[in-house]
């Protein structure tokens, strides 16, 4: 029976070893097997999971005890917070990240006014009815005008004609001008607008769409396109003054006693002055140190216009550790709330496996025996002698400490386990014992168990010598031995959660 016993006990701690081993085996083969797949169809093998959550409800997209509890020591996981403006909040954690924890100025474009060269174009003279001599041509193209060869100049008549000439180019030039600085102004402001958008808290009407239309590359093409208007003005411009101050020198002699001719040609020569020191500013807002700071404020607003944090992934090192969230104001002048959240994980996890210490008691025990004497009368001097079994309890009390290996099933704060250890009996003798149990488990971390299984250890049993039934002449000795038996054991145990 005990034989039959310690061979059952065996096999049910190698049975539960080998299902244990299987379990965890085919999760493996199926979890390389999963990544297998994702790799040979381009995916990652390790995917990252993400943890998100809504800033403007202050509500997680999903229950994060079931995103944490899929967490494993050395898995890789990201937060995610939608709906916040990172212009305006920092988001740290208390694991490894990085973060930009300085304030992010806010761009600002400024409109330059031409209001010199709109002065000195409107205080040209108006010289009255010019009539072009009949030598000239008279067409509508100045610049066929002025790269023509000059018509001799012989009465004021052809002065006026070539000083009215030149305003109205100057003129032209300065309507081109200004029309660029107003196009810069409009597409300025559109971006400026842009940029206020993204320095908003939660509502913006920067969408994939918008974005679309008003693309950093928009921009870019936009001012490229205004800067070589400009230079065309200007290199336009000078040649039409280089032309106008060679005939203004042959003139001179027939306006000398003229005060208008003499103040029309003294402002026409002043206009184009005025039309070069404004070309100057609208060549400015174009140099590349002031465009870059264009870009800048564009390229932020490109950075936050989603409105989504996504940390870099971060790996579970501590599988007790916590997680920690700060979202704080980048500048404290704003009036804005800071805001910390705290989470424990992993919250329920597949396997887990601890150590485990509770009480136990089982079949496995002792037998008592004893010697009685056998005499015929009191002056019988030749007794003889019976071995006789004694009735001590039929169960061992103990305390055992095991190695816990486990699953949770379907319903929370229940799994199942298996484990092995020693033991200890406590009788008049205290005797080591191996115990192999399995059972339920109950609770999320640490664990209360309930374990059936098998108790291995050396117990009193009658010497093969010895037999209950048979007198003996001689008085036994040594009757009791120590052999290896198993027992059915029912045990409590408290597992502490690793």
């Amino acid at each position: 029976m005990g034989h039959s016993l310690l061979r059952l006990g065996i096999s049910i701690g190698v049975l539960l070893l080998c299902l244990l081993h299987r379990s965890v085996g085919q999760t493996t083969e199926d979890s390389l097997r999963g990544r297998k797949a994702k790799v040979e169809k381009g995916g990652t093998a390790s995917p990252v999971k993400t943890l998100t959550f809504d800033f403007e409800t202050k509500q997680f997209d999903e229950d994060p005890d079931t995103v944490l509890s899929k967490l494993g020591k050395g898995d890789f996981f990201q937060v995610q917070i939608n709906h916040i403006n990172p212009l305006l909040y920092k988001v740290t954690t208390n694991l490894k990240d990085t973060a930009m924890t300085t304030a992010i100025p806010f761009p600002s474009f400024s409109s330059v006014g031409l209001d010199d060269l709109t002065k000195a174009v409107a205080a040209l003279p108006a010289l009255g009815q010019v009539v072009a001599p009949s030598h000239a041509d008279d067409g509508t193209d100045f610049f066929k005008r002025i790269s023509s060869e000059p018509p001799p100049i012989r009465t004021k008549s052809d002065v006026r004609w070539v000083i009215s000439t030149y305003q109205k180019g100057v003129r032209d030039y300065a309507a081109t001008l200004e029309q660029v600085n107003d196009s810069i102004d409009q597409l300025l402001y559109t971006y400026n607008k842009y940029t206020l958008y993204a320095h908003s808290e939660f509502s913006s009407v920067i969408d994939d769409e918008f974005i679309k239309n008003h693309s950093l590359e928009t921009l870019l093409q936009g001012l490229e396109r205004f800067r070589v208007q400009s230079i065309a003005i200007v290199e336009s411009a000078r040649f039409a003054q280089e032309k106008f101050l060679e005939r203004s020198v042959g003139y001179q002699s027939i306006i000398k006693n003229d005060a208008e001719l003499k103040e029309a040609d003294e402002k026409t020569k002043g206009a184009f002055q005025k039309l070069f020191e404004a070309s100057e500013k609208v060549k400015a807002r174009l140099a590349p140190d002031v465009v870059q700071k264009y870009t800048e404020g564009i390229v932020v607003a490109l950075n936050s216009y989603r409105r989504t944090y996504i940390s870099m992934p971060m790996q579970v090192l501590n599988n007790s550790s916590h997680l920690t969230i700060h979202v704080v104001p980048r500048d404290e002048k704003n009036g804005m709330h800071s805001y910390t959240l705290n989470l424990l994980f992993p919250v329920d996890k597949r396997y887990f496996w601890g150590l485990s210490s509770g009480l136990y008691i089982s079949r496995l025990h002792n037998k008592a025996y004893s010697v009685q004497t056998f005499r015929t009368s009191p002056l019988d001097t030749l007794p003889t002698y019976g071995v006789r079994m004694e009735s001590p309890g039929r169960f061992e009390f103990g305390a055992s400490a095991m190695v816990r290996f486990g699953v949770n099933t379907l319903w929370k704060g229940v799994g199942w386990q298996a484990g092995f250890g020693p033991a200890l009996a406590v009788a008049d003798k205290v005797r080591p014992r191996l115990i192999i149990g399995t059972g339920p488990a109950f609770g999320k971390n640490h664990k209360l168990l309930i374990d059936v299984g098998c108790t291995f250890g050396y117990v009193d049993r009658l010497s093969n010598v010895y037999a209950t039934e048979l007198p003996y002449n001689e008085k036994p000795s040594n009757i009791v031995v120590s052999k290896l038996r198993a027992g059915m054991h029912v045990s409590l145990n408290y597992m502490f959660y690793k």
